[in-house]
């Protein structure tokens, strides 16, 4: 879901964890669902991201669904 996001975007990794105060590597798991993020990590990619309240909800809800913690 945060790599939909940020490819309709049109940025980077670098540009997402730059803007968020992330490693580059923190984006990349959180994108490939290799980390379970903290609530901050997550909010400052969310913010930016520059994202919706639905897409926002939507990050959440995958972030926290048991499908998600198989992935």
């Amino acid at each position: 879901m945060l790599r939909e996001l940020r490819e309709r975007r049109g940025v980077t990794q670098e540009w997402v964890a730059d803007k968020a105060g992330v490693d580059p590597s923190t984006v990349s798991k959180l994108e490939n669902g290799g980390r379970r993020p903290s609530v901050q990590s997550l909010e400052a990619v969310l913010n930016a991201l520059g994202a919706s309240h639905k897409e926002r909800s939507l990050a959440l809800a995958h972030v926290a669904s048991p499908a998600s913690k198989a992935a």
